[in-house]
Formats: structure tokens, C-alpha cells, sequence
């Protein structure tokens, strides 16, 4: 018997060590065995193979091809989404800044409803203080008729 040398991967080491484990032999058994399996199957066996591979192959590239189509809509769709948010966030940032603008022409309302108020009040105590002004003129002509009425008696007298 010959020995025959060959470089694997580690992973591969252990799956052929759980392979081996399994049925209860030697990993170089398993590996002779494995050997002996590939050499002896038939070549209808590689046809059928090659046959259902090629076809796995065509059925994975149109799907492949199918994913990629979809992708590219999903893509197209999330450009779509992204134009919109922007357009949002455009639309956002005016109506905080109206926002502010009417929050500040409110207060400025308050405030000159405040100084209408304000006025009202002092108009009110001006036309008091005018109706008073007046009555007050009033009793003044009317004593100064009187005093003259009376002067004018006492002349006449």
C-alpha cells in the first residue's frame, strides 16, 4: 500500500473526522473509502450529476436574475421614498418657520390688544374727565350769568 498526501482545509478536517466518527472508522479508512466511492461511480451517474448541476445552475441564475429585478425596483422605490422625505422635511422646516412667524405676530397681537385696552380706558377717563370739564364749565357760565344778572339789578337799583 502507497501513501497519498494532499492539503485541505480545517474546516474540511473536521467534517471528515465527524464524518469518520459517525460510522465508527479511522479517518484514513474514510478518506480510502470516499476515494474508492468516487472512482467507481459510473459515468451515467456523472451525466445525471452534470445533467441536474447544469440545470441547478440555469434555475440559480434566473433567479439570480429575477433578485436583481427586484432589487432594482426596490431601489427605484426607495429613491421614489427618498425624494418624498426630502420634499417632508422641506415642507417641515416652512411650517416651523411659519410656525414661528405666527407665534410671533400672536404675541405681538396680545400686545396691542393690551395697548387698545390701555387706551380704551384712557379714553373713558378722558371723556369723565370732559363731561366733568364741561358740567364744571356749565355751573361756572351759569354763576357767572348770575353774577352778572345780579350786578345788573343792583345797578338798576
Amino acid at each position: 500500500m502507497q501513501r497519498v498526501y494532499g492539503v485541505v482545509e480545517d474546516d474540511l478536517v473536521h467534517r471528515i473526522d465527524e464524518a469518520a466518527g459517525e460510522r465508527g472508522i479511522s479517518r484514513a479508512q474514510w478518506i480510502r473509502d470516499s476515494i474508492l466511492a468516487y472512482l467507481h461511480r459510473g459515468g451515467e451517474d456523472l451525466e445525471t450529476e452534470t445533467v441536474n448541476l447544469r440545470a441547478e445552475a440555469v434555475k440559480l441564475q434566473t433567479l439570480c436574475g429575477e433578485k436583481s429585478q427586484e432589487i432594482a425596483v426596490l431601489k427605484e422605490a426607495l429613491a421614489v421614498k427618498d425624494g418624498e422625505l426630502v420634499h417632508l422635511r422641506d415642507i417641515e422646516a416652512k411650517s416651523r418657520e411659519v410656525m414661528a412667524e405666527a407665534t410671533q405676530r400672536w404675541e405681538e397681537i396680545k400686545g396691542l390688544k393690551a395697548d387698545l385696552a390701555r387706551a380704551k380706558r384712557d379714553l373713558d377717563g378722558a371723556k369723565g374727565e370732559a363731561v366733568k370739564a364741561r358740567s364744571e364749565a356749565a355751573q361756572a357760565a351759569t354763576a357767572l350769568q348770575d353774577a352778572q344778572l345780579a350786578r345788573l339789578l343792583l345797578d338798576i337799583r
